[in-house]
């Protein structure tokens, strides 16, 4: 996978100014509470990170916040009071690892490998208990930080199956090689409009504890040119980051989770509003970066998305 440094600019960018319109100032989005994290209909906990956004001389992480009430519920009465991430870390014994466990739903341990012994990262961190993702409910978030309410309110729309994927060769110019993209085959649903998010697996802990340190790698989509059988969509057609849209080339043998996500328009909104981020820098001649139409209320950056998830794990041929 290709990486660079771009992301980090643009977070940082995003995270700690601002513009109003007819106003040339840029706004302090210093010790501003940022949310991540979403709920899916696939199996629980379900992870959300706070943090404190930072003015753009500060270079250091953003600092989890441990002292918060989440509570997220859903139309048909579940309420779930969301716990604390433990910052209990274990070394494997004999590879000399650590990581940490974490319960799902049916009981089913799973582990998550940490890179190094550091449990700054796991600050902030908040999962749930028992509420369930499932297209067509509908989800409220509260949060009460300190003198701050913060709320949102989000449906999870439905997402078509994908039937299947081919991988076909393509060649980068960046690098002059050859690689392998994802070709997706689904049904869509032409009675409605529909959104679309495609990423690998960037919903899961491990990329909720590190991806501000990682490339964002995700592309969305409207299906205002789609057929009604989408018959081998290439990924490379999706709105990506500038920079990132070499994220889904594959060597052939390499492990792939091709991921297909549901965004309601206010989500698809929010991320078109990043994609115009990477594209304006705020340079002398660009337009000062300004604040994504989050669903979030109050001093809060971040979106709180609600997505039904159609997965694929396969190895590339």
């Amino acid at each position: 996978m290709l990486k660079n440094s771009l992301f980090l600019l643009f977070l940082f960018t995003i995270l700690s100014s601002c513009s109003e319109e007819f106003n040339i100032k840029v706004l302090d989005y210093s010790d501003k509470v940022v949310l991540e994290g979403a709920i899916t209909n696939e199996e629980g906990p379900y992870f959300f990170k706070l943090s404190l956004s930072q003015d753009l001389s500060i270079k250091k992480e953003r600092l989890g916040i441990k002292d918060a009430f989440i509570v997220i519920s859903d139309n048909i009465g579940i309420v779930d009071t969301l716990k604390q991430l433990p910052t209990y870390i274990q070394r494997h014994p004999k590879w000399l690892y650590y990581f940490i466990s974490i319960k799902k739903y049916s009981g089913v341990i799973d582990t998550i490998r940490l890179i190094g012994g550091d449990t700054t990262y796991l600050r902030g961190i908040y999962y749930t208990t028992k509420i369930q993702g499932k297209p067509g409910n509908k989800y409220s978030l509260k949060i009460i930080y300190r003198n701050s309410v913060i709320q949102a309110a989000e449906e999870m729309p439905n997402v078509p199956v994908i039937d299947s994927v081919q991988f076909r060769e393509q060649f980068l110019e960046k690098d002059g090689q050859n690689y392998f993209v994802p070709f997706l085959f689904f049904k869509e649903p032409k009675d409605q409009t529909n959104f679309y998010m495609f990423n690998f697996g960037s919903d899961n802990l491990y990329n909720l504890i590190y991806g501000t340190s990682h490339v964002w790698n995700f592309s969305i989509l409207n299906d205002t040119y789609l057929t009604d059988y989408v018959s081998g969509f290439n990924l490379d057609d999706g709105a990506s980051p500038v920079g990132q849209e070499d994220f889904f080339y594959f060597n052939q043998g390499d492990k792939s989770k091709i991921r297909m996500l549901s965004l309601s328009e206010n989500a698809y909104n929010y991320y078109e509003a990043l994609l115009k981020q990477f594209e304006n820098d705020g340079g002398a001649y660009s337009p000062t970066p300004a604040s994504p139409p989050t669903n979030l209320t109050g001093n809060a950056l971040g979106y709180f998305r609600a997505s039904a998830v159609s997965e694929i794990d396969l190895i590339v041929k």
